[in-house]
């Protein structure tokens, strides 16, 4: 990796826990590799300060840890020193976070275990993975077959809006990624309807996610402002999660 002289862009999706960062590159003679590489080398490191022909545009990926997520009050900023030439490069960039709410259990509706049966009638035909699919009305559907000693619960994720097993013996489970289309950021928002087949197999479970009906209003990606540039860590006196 080269010298970085600007970011561009840093943006954030929450849901698929991944942060993307743009900048510009002044390419290092230690990434070059062949003939065409050690011409453009040549001719960037000839171009003068500042001039497109300077620098390349690189586009990074990074994974967020789950206890963190970007919102409107995110932003960022860059830590700069100074180069052997007197050139101002970026030296690092901090990215300030909020921590994510977390995750809340589902309620259990006992209502409303007769409504599967309309669930599982209305996909009949459709496969029976053990993964979370949408079905009709503002509802989410998982068949598991499990040992299990209780009824599993269910918590979802409104941070990265997601639904999945509170249970240790679920775990190997996928989450479910939310729709926008309902609401499920709010426990009186949703509830969860299960049921077991005790005669004829007494490891399937039926799982049954509803929602209400209109948009979650969670968004999901986020373009995280540049504060300002700063050219020693000593001036950063704000809290920030450190990625």
């Amino acid at each position: 990796m080269g010298s970085v002289t600007q970011i561009n862009r840093i943006k954030v999706n929450n849901r698929e826990q991944k942060l993307t960062v743009t900048y510009q590159e002044r390419p290092s003679f230690r990434n070059v590799t062949g003939l065409k590489r050690l011409n453009t080398w040549i001719d960037r490191k000839l171009a003068p300060e500042g001039s497109k022909w300077e620098t390349v545009t690189r586009t990074e990926e990074i994974d967020l840890p789950e206890e963190c997520i970007a919102d409107h009050n995110s932003r960022y900023f860059v830590v700069t020193r100074k180069n052997s030439k007197q050139q101002t490069r970026v030296f690092a960039v901090v990215l300030e976070l909020e921590f994510n709410p977390g995750s809340f259990i589902v309620p259990r509706d006992l209502k409303k275990a007769e409504w599967i049966s309309e669930v599982l009638e209305a996909r009949k035909g459709a496969p029976r993975f053990q993964e979370w699919q949408e079905a009709e009305g503002c509802a989410m559907v998982i068949v598991l077959q499990a040992d299990l000693k209780h009824t599993p619960r269910v918590e979802i994720n409104t941070g990265i809006g997601t639904v999945q097993f509170r249970d240790s013996a679920l775990k190997n489970i996928p989450k479910g990624h939310l729709p926008g289309t309902c609401k499920w950021n709010d426990p009186r928002q949703v509830s969860v309807a299960v049921r077991q087949d005790r005669g004829r197999n007494p490891h399937e479970w039926v799982v049954v996610l509803f929602m209400k009906q209109g948009p979650s209003g969670v968004e999901e990606e986020f373009v995280i402002p540049f504060d300002r540039a700063v050219d020693r860590p000593a001036d950063l006196k704000v809290p920030a999660h450190y990625i």
